[in-house]
């Protein structure tokens, strides 16, 4: 996530097309995925097939589970297993693992390029002005110290433990707390002037609490099954229980939320149901940057100016490739917020119920600190965000002490 943000940071702000970028990186992204997951399933299947009938020619039942190869199993073991049966076995398997060798090197620069940017562009970089290489060498020192850990004969546990709590763990929650920032936290104060600071805090504080304790309950509901057989006949029956109820917990929990809100609700100005529930439900935050990207590349004289939530605008935004539609903010807001919550936990239930790759709960403690500390960043930025202001623009305060002091004072967003 902080390798896209680099890289768009690049972008003009007056001539890149936001849409059209977000269009062609996601579906590219899924493309690829799409094609990666053909090929590797391809290959599974040939191998378990393979497995069982070899095994049926001497009178034996096949024990390998191809299909439950993930990580770093799949790409090390199942797939170059695959590539072995090949003709010219030793060509594709150079291929293959020059592919992961040029994947690794790309990943690299642009770790790099992250670091670099983010330093330029934040208020110590503009004040001090350091070249690239003073950036980029203490990067790569810091990268090569911390990459030591994966040389020694422990390192391909450790590489799998850590890609599991920065990425299953840690990125999704990131796109979560992201989705939660633009549709829940920009902009909530016009919200506040239409509808009331109390009613928006109780639509909010509600939605998430009903939508978190729906989850958890129908997380925890099924429990643990005792046995392969009983997880096939049993489990999809509670299971399939535990997501009714989760459910119910959350719709009910969501329209006592907003039936609450709206009897509390007390705006600067009088205005009609229809418009309280806008207030409450709608994504003002979403609509503003829908606002300005939809502006950006857009001729005014011929089309005029993209206002949200006006019928030609909004009609315009359904067949114009350039632009987000209303449905943008739904999704943002509702869909992938709820979404991403709902797979963090899950992971997370995972994780606590089953120790990640049946590893040693000494090895994994490696993984959760880097989550955790991960996450002090976040909340770090999230409770004092002036440490991303310029101190000497913004604090007004002449004393290194002083403007640390302000940098370090919360505030709200």
């Amino acid at each position: 996530m902080g390798v896209m943000t680099a890289y768009s940071s690049h972008n003009s702000k007056t001539k890149t097309n936001v849409a059209m970028s977000e269009k062609a990186i996601s579906l590219s992204d899924t493309g690829i995925a799409l094609l990666g997951g053909f090929a590797i399933y391809e290959v599974l299947g040939h191998m378990q097939t393979q497995c069982v009938k070899q095994k049926a020619l001497i009178g034996e039942t096949c024990t390998e589970n191809y299909y439950e190869q993930a990580s770093m199993g799949l790409a090390f073991i199942a797939y170059p297993s695959g590539l072995a049966t090949l003709e010219a076995p030793q060509f594709w398997g150079i291929i293959f693992f020059g592919c992961l060798i040029m994947l690794g090197i790309d990943s690299a620069f642009s770790l790099a390029e992250c670091m670099v940017t983010f330093i330029k562009d934040c208020w110590i970089g503009l004040k001090y002005r350091p070249k690239t290489w003073m950036i980029v060498l203490p990067t790569c020192i810091v990268g090569l110290l911390a990459g030591l850990l994966y040389c020694f004969s422990s390192g391909i546990i450790y590489l799998d433990i850590i890609d599991n709590y920065l990425n299953n763990w840690g990125m999704v929650l990131i796109g979560t707390l992201e989705c939660f920032a633009v549709g829940w936290v920009y902009k909530i104060d016009e919200q506040y002037e239409k509808v009331g600071r109390l009613s928006v805090l109780v639509y909010n504080i509600g939605f998430v609490f009903f939508l978190l304790f729906g989850t958890i309950v129908a997380l925890a509901m099924p429990g643990k099954a005792p046995s392969e057989a009983a997880l096939l006949k049993e489990y999809g029956t509670s299971q399939g229980e535990a997501l009714g109820v989760g459910l119910a917990i959350f719709f009910i929990g969501w329209l006592i939320s907003t039936c609450v809100a709206i009897v509390l609700s007390k705006g600067q100005e009088q205005i009609g149901l229809g418009s309280k529930l806008w207030a409450l439900m709608g994504w003002h935050g979403v609509d503003d940057l829908r606002t300005q990207a939809n502006n950006i590349v857009r001729n005014k004289e011929k089309d005029g100016v993209w206002v949200a939530n006006t019928w030609k605008s909004e009609f315009q935004a359904l067949y114009r490739h350039d632009c987000f539609c209303i449905a943008f903010g739904f999704l943002i807001k509702y869909f992938s917020y709820a979404l991403l919550l709902v797979v963090t936990c899950t992971n997370i239930k995972g994780d606590i119920e089953t120790a990640y790759g049946g590893y040693p709960s000494d090895m994994l403690i490696v993984g959760q600190l880097i989550f955790v500390f991960m996450l002090v960043l976040v909340l770090i930025v999230a409770i004092f965000p002036r440490i991303m202001y310029d101190p000497f623009k913004h604090s007004g305060r002449d004393s290194h002490l002083g403007r640390l002091t302000w940098m370090f004072t919360p505030k709200a967003c």
